[in-house]
């Protein structure tokens, strides 16, 4: 894949996307532009998060898990089950940590495993936690519980409520000193 930027004799510069070197001159003949769909938007969505997952700069590796919390599709949890072996900053394994509790509490079937999802989202402010437990505890048209296990659901309650005990209590000190 390379970048062709058209020169003023007509002909194009083209120019390594990876690297940014300079590759040669062509004609537009010999260029075929690609078609951008959906296949392709996923793929490249897939290539550039195994690009930041493996970046030296947290900063980055962090964007990456969180911008992968909010669309935890099956390749993003392979992405990120290959990235908790190898991060060494223990607030990024956390964070890697709580996306695949997340995405285990919502696709697993075994109340052990989501129990034990649970305490790792327990006392988490991430608004993506939040959410999820609120997906928990949602109520059906007629009024009865979405989650149809009811050790989980009890769970969930009590860190949703235990998260938002939390919340109010630091929005007292913001008001307290703000």
């Amino acid at each position: 894949i390379v970048i062709a930027n058209k020169q003023d004799a007509g002909d194009y510069r083209l120019i390594d996307s990876l690297t940014a070197e300079f590759i040669a001159n062509s004609d537009k003949k010999s260029i075929k532009k690609i078609r951008v769909n959906n296949s392709i938007r996923t793929q490249l969505r897939d290539m550039i998060a195994r690009v930041t997952l493996a970046s030296s700069d947290d900063e980055v590796r962090e964007s990456a898990v969180r911008n992968m919390l909010n669309n935890m599709g099956e390749s993003n949890v392979l992405l990120l089950t290959q990235a908790k072996e190898k991060e060494t900053n223990s607030e990024l394994l956390e964070l890697i940590e709580l996306a695949l509790a997340i995405n285990t509490l919502q696709h697993s079937d075994e109340q052990a495993v989501r129990l034990a999802a649970l305490e790792l989202m327990d006392g988490s402010l991430e608004p993506v936690v939040i959410n999820a437990l609120q997906g928990l505890l949602k109520e059906d048209d007629n009024g009865a519980t979405v989650e149809t296990d009811i050790v989980v659901f009890t769970k969930a309650k009590k860190i949703a409520s235990s998260i938002e005990g939390k919340i109010e209590f630091y929005e007292f000190l913001e008001q307290l000193f703000f």
